[in-house]
């Protein structure tokens, strides 16, 4: 994975979509994929909780969201807020915030 695959893309203007959420793969190798995925303020459908077969690292440049840990703590992140979800951890996202 060459380090500058990608990078350019995060802080790129958006084209206008209608969808609610716009994910890119910025880059990706065999252990690693780097998104970005920029949300509109919307929430995890009700009773549904992220269940994934991988670790997740993220960091939120812009705006504000609340994840939710089905057996612990909520997290509030923050535009620079940094937050690692092990594997099989559920967890419930929401936007309340968009810049």
């Amino acid at each position: 994975m060459d380090s500058n695959d990608g990078v350019d893309q995060i802080h790129t203007e958006l084209i206008s979509s209608h969808n609610p959420e716009l994910i890119d793969i910025l880059a990706h190798a065999s252990t690693t994929r780097i998104e970005r995925i920029v949300s509109h303020g919307q929430s995890s459908p009700d009773d549904f909780w992220y269940d994934q077969c991988e670790d997740e690292w993220v960091i939120l440049l812009t705006g504000a969201a609340v994840i939710a840990f089905e057996k612990e703590n909520s997290e509030t992140l923050e535009p620079i807020a940094k937050l690692w979800v092990d594997e099989r951890q559920s967890h419930f996202e929401s936007i309340f915030e968009v810049e």
